[in-house]
């Protein structure tokens, strides 16, 4: 066998799926199962939900004591974000693109960087929410002094004197995770509108997303996946034609990939990804342009939901990855 594939948390989850499929091209492998070597590979980029602004913008948080790592599934919290509305997201979407990061008219006192850390894990658990959000004005004119204030023009933050209040601080936390969450989704939508198969993956469910990741990376045997035997000549040209159709024309199979849980179970009718070896298990026959699309679409997912969940955890929507 191949060395293992199956990731705990990757680090960089973008590289994980091409790493794994290059992998899956060199050393040994099992007797009845054919090494991956893939004819079709989905482009990285476009299953990316991680554009550069989003990773800037968190960038820009953690310099504000935002730690992404400390982030707790909360069911408040996501709700919170969930419920910005389109012009709010695009709001602060354009507050978050009006400067590489934000300005403050002074630094935070030793005290306030400490409670903001203590308070942003509190906001991201969803036990404490502000009363309101912060002042928006549109110049250094405009700031009254008190309270905090957010220039919208220039990104510019403003403090007043005086020590910030919990409530004062939970605004600032409060802004700083919905300008990350705008551009999120404002990512996604540039996503869709360039690569419209994207939107069929946005709409997967949370417990989608799951039965895609375990079925291809839950098993806890150190396998690395393949073919129960090679494709044809025929069958790798099309199944390069079907996966540009698919990308590019929103050509989809009827019927989502079987998987099942034991070579055994395979009936040698159709494809099928077996949870237990993460191997494709195909029938003598030649594959139709069904069990092609199915194979392709089950690809695609398994791009898309490692990428999801690594980012719903840096979102603070997840607390780690599925587990059975």
């Amino acid at each position: 066998m191949n060395k293992n594939i199956f990731p705990n948390v990757p680090d960089v989850v973008h590289n994980a799926v091409l790493d794994t499929l290059d992998s899956l091209e060199s050393g040994t492998h099992d007797s009845n199962i054919i090494s991956m070597k893939k004819a079709y590979r989905p482009a990285k980029k476009s299953g990316s939900r991680f554009s550069k602004a989003v990773v800037a913008c968190i960038a820009c948080f953690l310099v504000f004591g935002v730690t992404a790592s400390a982030m707790g599934i909360v069911n408040a919290y996501r709700q919170r974000m969930e419920a910005m509305d389109e012009q709010e997201i695009t709001e602060n979407y354009q507050i978050a693109n009006a400067g590489e990061a934000t300005e403050m008219n002074r630094p935070y006192t030793e005290n306030e960087r400490i409670r903001y850390e203590e308070l942003n894990s509190r906001y991201e658990s969803g036990a404490i929410l502000p009363q309101s959000q912060m002042t928006y004005i549109q110049s250094a004119q405009e700031y009254s002094g008190s309270g905090v204030a957010m220039d919208t023009t220039c990104r510019t933050l403003y403090l007043p004197q005086e020590e910030l209040t919990d409530e004062e601080l939970l605004q600032i936390i409060d802004q700083h995770h919905r300008e990350a969450y705008s551009i999120d989704r404002k990512a996604a939508e540039i996503l869709i509108n360039e690569h419209p198969w994207y939107e069929r993956m946005e709409q997967m469910s949370d417990e989608e997303v799951d039965r895609v990741y375990l079925a291809m990376f839950g098993s806890k045997l150190d396998v690395s996946g393949g073919y129960s035997r090679p494709l044809s000549e025929s069958e790798s040209s099309r199944l390069e034609e079907l996966s540009r159709k698919y990308e590019e024309e929103c050509l989809y199979a009827s019927e989502d990939i079987t998987v099942i849980s034991s070579p055994e179970e395979y009936t040698g009718v159709g494809i099928a990804l077996c949870s237990m070896d993460s191997s494709y298990y195909l029938p003598e026959t030649e594959l139709t342009d069904e069990d092609l699309l199915q194979y392709i679409d089950f690809e695609h997912k398994t791009n898309y939901c490692l990428d999801r969940i690594h980012h719903d955890i840096q979102m603070g929507f997840r607390t780690g990855y599925p587990e059975y």
